[in-house]
């Protein structure tokens, strides 16, 4: 490994789309600049918000609920930890101790919410039924839709404005790809460091602090800062759609380094154009079963429940 281009001490990490090594305490510095930066330019945090981050347990939600507790002061935040916890076995029991530990350490008021409690039924449960399954819904999925219903309603009942998640910039990519794939405009509109659309009473504002940091890099933050955290893929994980986007999009970087960065970059470019043509879909509808935030006449959360009781 070479030297960190900024100082005599030996880097820890070459980032070519940069070219450029960094040390230890330059990645460090490095990585909080650019997370800073983010939120600036962005206008992702308010004084006096409240705020309920996704803390998963995993590398990036734990840098995330980190660097929140540590500005929270700075803004005059208040932070509110959400886990959900889905009935993934023993991948999400080791998460959620992860989850605990960080929470206590930084003194983030925590909260813990369950599919078994909130849905009636486990991820797992609800994957064995028949007309799930005849439809070849993949768990994540499945999975995704529930878990971001139950953050968005738990968000809001806990009083917070904005909702903190922790997507990098490979998290982001993968996005655009499959929104790009699947067609889906109102999806692609949700997309970059914060979600569109008027102030809604029920729909609470995504913001992704952690976009412009790629995956190995929010993983080596983790790594190097010492937090409890699992570093663990999700069993589920290699079955899903966005995970063979995944390789595609790690084998064009590794080809042509910045490949990631020009994707998420010019996507805002695209982004700009459609909300000049889809603007006023930006705001959600209410869905007729649950009344909660809809793209459609029924929300996916109220679809996927009444397949569950064929």
């Amino acid at each position: 490994m070479p030297k960190c281009s900024f100082c005599d001490s030996k880097a820890i990490i070459v980032r070519k789309y940069e070219g450029i090594a960094l040390c230890e305490k330059h990645f460090l510095r490095s990585v909080e600049k650019k997370i800073r930066k983010t939120i600036r330019v962005n206008q992702l945090l308010k004084h006096n918000d409240t705020v309920a981050v996704g803390l998963s347990g995993g590398k990036d939600s734990s840098l995330l609920c980190w660097f929140l507790s540590s500005i929270r002061k700075r803004y005059n935040i208040k932070l509110i930890a959400i886990t959900i916890d889905e009935g993934i076995g023993a991948y999400r029991k080791e998460n959620i101790k992860c989850a605990k530990m960080l929470a206590k350490k930084y003194g983030v008021e925590h909260r813990i919410f369950s599919f078994r409690e909130e849905v009636g039924m486990t991820l797992n449960q609800i994957m064995k039924k028949k007309a799930i399954r005849n439809e070849n819904r993949s768990a994540c999925s499945v999975c995704s839709v529930l878990r971001r219903y139950i953050l968005n309603k738990k968000a809001r009942e806990l009083g917070a404005n904005k909702l903190a998640i922790g997507h990098n910039l490979d998290d982001e990519c993968q996005s655009i790809f499959i929104s790009y794939i699947r067609g889906d405009i109102p999806r692609a509109l949700r997309l970059g460091p914060m979600s569109l659309g008027k102030e809604n009473i029920k729909f609470i504002k995504r913001i992704k602090p952690l976009i412009e940091i790629p995956e190995k890099e929010t993983a080596l933050f983790s790594a190097l800062k010492g937090f409890k955290t699992s570093f663990g893929e999700c069993p589920n994980a290699k079955t899903s759609f966005r995970w063979k986007i995944r390789d595609i999009l790690l084998e064009l970087e590794d080809g042509s380094p910045g490949t990631r960065f020009s994707i998420a970059k010019n996507f805002e470019k695209i982004k700009a154009s459609l909300v000049k043509t889809q603007g006023k879909k930006t705001n959600p509808m209410v869905c007729k079963k649950c009344k909660e935030p809809a793209s459609n006449e029924y929300c996916k959360y109220c679809t996927i429940m009444k397949l569950t009781e064929k």
